[in-house]
């Protein structure tokens, strides 16, 4: 213990050492991600340095069985880890921790358990905090698209950001600049929002929230910089509850080179499952999987 107060080595129930807790940036470890909610490393942590093995210190804190706001069981959820599901709030795949509930299946990811909230919440690119609306009408402040649906609203600003938006990785990891993580940014300066553009797709878009490197002065859309999955950690086996390979494909993510989906024909970018087995050539690209 820390002063008595606070634990500086724990047990968790998903992992088999001990972990210890971290408050210093890892400047090696900038393109890992943690295991429990799938977002990049940043102080505080715990960790197994031995396996690479890392837990935010919110993420570690949460217990095994939990009422999650919002399912429609009402149901105390549990645990889960290392499956490949789709939550029912984001609608994003995920393959971090989750909770799980045994009498409908619902699933709900870490990221999403630890963002949902009935009292009012603060976001950096707003200076007021923020109420959950269960239907709003109106226009994102994030995106700048019409929604229908969950958001968090300012009403003295008539200012809103829908759920996805809201929970957007303040930190995000792209190839287009492998030496930084690259920050959420809310608001250009006058300066700057005249040369904005994405670094990916060449346009510009000075209206929309992006992420940016200041050091490299890399700049990037939001959908651009996270792509269809965001939340799946490469290098872990694939699993999914109702389907048993006899080779465990191995996640992986294609950066550079682009091998054929044995499905579709389709260059392999981004995500892909992959055989480690040296005789067995099989690889597909994560979508043709199935995964409800």
């Amino acid at each position: 213990m820390n002063g008595g107060r606070e634990a500086t080595e724990i047990k968790h129930f998903k992992h088999v050492h001990n972990l210890m807790l971290g408050s210093v940036e890892i400047v090696e470890y900038y393109d890992k991600c943690r295991d429990g909610c799938v977002l990049p490393i940043s102080p505080p942590y715990f960790c197994g340095l031995e396996c690479n093995f890392f837990l935010h210190k919110g993420c570690a804190e949460l217990p095994k069985k939990k009422q999650v706001w919002l399912h429609k069981c009402q149901e105390e959820l549990l645990t889960l880890s290392d499956y490949v599901l789709r939550c029912e709030i984001c609608q994003y795949l995920c393959n971090g921790f989750g909770y799980k509930c045994n009498k409908c299946d619902g699933y709900v990811c870490l990221r999403c358990v630890s963002s949902l909230n009935q009292r009012p919440v603060n976001c950096s690119g707003h200076p007021h905090p923020l109420l959950f609306y269960l239907e709003y009408k109106g226009l994102c402040h994030g995106c700048r698209e019409k929604t229908v649906s969950w958001a968090y609203y300012c009403k003295g600003c008539n200012f809103a950001l829908e759920f996805k938006c809201m929970t957007l990785p303040t930190r995000a990891q792209h190839k287009c600049d492998e030496k930084h993580l690259l920050a959420l940014t809310y608001n250009d300066d006058n300066d700057y929002s005249t040369t904005h553009y994405c670094d990916i797709w060449q346009t510009k878009d000075p209206s929309h929230w992006f992420y940016r490197c200041p050091t490299c002065d890399t700049s990037a859309h939001v959908d651009c910089v996270l792509g269809s999955f965001p939340f799946i950690k490469p290098g872990s086996i694939f699993k999914k509850e109702d389907e048993d390979y006899p080779h465990p494909p191995t996640i992986v993510k294609k950066m550079y080179y682009y091998s054929r989906c044995v499905e579709c024909l389709k260059p392999c970018r981004n995500l892909a499952l992959e055989c480690s087995e040296p005789r067995c050539n099989y690889i597909t690209i994560l979508p043709t999987v199935g995964v409800t």
